[in-house]
């Protein structure tokens, strides 16, 4: 499942240093390139995302799924994120799962934040094309969905978040 902080706001999102048309570029490019891999692709726009009159950007490539985070969490294995100040994000590092986070260029995360997300997830970085577009390496992908996950649980997740 790919978690797209996704707008048509006009206004910037604070959770990345991207502009929303920049963003939504990578986000379409990214849930196509996930649409040609042998998986059951879902993705699930951020609950705020509107667009009168049309399907959504995604839907080209995807399965949209419009229910709220808590009653799909248990149909996907796999959940990619590109955008950590999310509850979605939160919520889903405190459970078994793995996650994947591809890193746009985090607003927020201090090297403290990083080396805790380190642990818990498996984290990508983007590059730029010559057109400054955002770019994953395909190979790092692939491995991240298909291979081991050798990560930590979420119980230092749940340490910060509830205490537990």
């Amino acid at each position: 499942m790919y978690l797209s902080s996704f707008s048509n706001s006009e206004t910037k999102s604070a959770t990345h240093y991207l502009s929303q048309i920049v963003y939504q570029d990578w986000s379409i490019r990214l849930t196509k390139k996930l649409s040609e891999m042998p998986i059951d692709l879902v993705c699930k726009p951020h609950p705020d995302f509107r667009y009168p009159g049309t399907r959504h950007p995604l839907s080209l490539y995807a399965k949209i799924s419009s229910a709220p985070f808590e009653e799909v969490i248990d149909d996907a294995d796999v959940f990619i994120y590109d955008c950590i100040n999310s509850t979605a994000f939160w919520e889903i590092v405190c459970t078994n799962k793995k996650v994947i986070c591809i890193d746009v260029g985090f607003a927020s995360a201090t090297d403290e934040a990083k080396k805790i997300l380190n642990r818990r997830c498996t984290m990508l970085e983007t590059t730029n094309d010559s057109s400054n577009r955002l770019q994953i390496d395909n190979e790092e992908l692939d491995e991240a969905i298909f291979g081991p996950f050798q990560h930590d649980g979420p119980g230092e997740f749940r340490d910060i978040l509830i205490g537990q």
